[in-house]
């Protein structure tokens, strides 16, 4: 598994995200061992990014949809 800090995202659009900053990193690996460890607050899985556009549809995360515009659809 690799990880590299690609971006720092900072949505103000909503009183939430006004006071809140995400760092964006590009994991790299095929581990099927990687799971969510707050099972109780999300669900996720591991997808090919080919396939993620689809799911980013579904997403409610304003941030999912931000970085799949800004970064992830330009990988594909």
């Amino acid at each position: 598994m690799q990880k590299k800090l690609v971006g720092i995202l900072n949505d103000e659009s909503t009183p939430v995200e006004r006071v809140h900053l995400g760092l964006v990193y590009n994991f790299t690996g095929d581990c099927p061992e990687i799971s969510i460890k707050e099972t109780d607050k999300m669900k996720g899985e591991l997808v090919g990014i080919k396939d993620l556009g689809e799911y980013i549809k579904k997403s409610k995360g304003i941030w999912a949809r931000i970085v799949y515009k800004e970064y992830l659809s330009k990988l594909v």
